[in-house]
């Protein structure tokens, strides 16, 4: 990836913590390649997966790349069960 921006998730990507959407979108501006790195997401519900969605909306709207990477298990289930994994380019 070269010069790709790498952001570490350390903290929940929940519903009650609205704010986390709004700080990674504010760390990922003006990159034309990043990558997420979600090894040290406290936690995820639904509201988590739509702020990846939202991130990654965002990303193909401004022509960048957008990686998601090192998925815990609980997110990776739920990406799954929403049927939504395959909309996100994880691994």
């Amino acid at each position: 990836m070269g010069d790709a921006l790498v952001v570490k998730v350390d903290e929940p990507l929940t519903i009650a913590n609205p704010a986390a959407g709004a700080r990674l979108a504010a760390r990922l501006a003006g990159a034309a390649e990043a990558t997420i790195d979600l090894a040290d997401a406290a936690d995820a519900d639904s509201a988590g997966v739509a702020m990846l969605l939202a991130l990654r909306r965002g990303a193909q709207v401004n022509g960048a790349q957008l990686r998601f990477v090192n998925l815990p298990a609980r997110l990776r289930r739920l990406l799954r069960l929403y049927q939504v994994e395959e909309l996100l380019d994880v691994s």
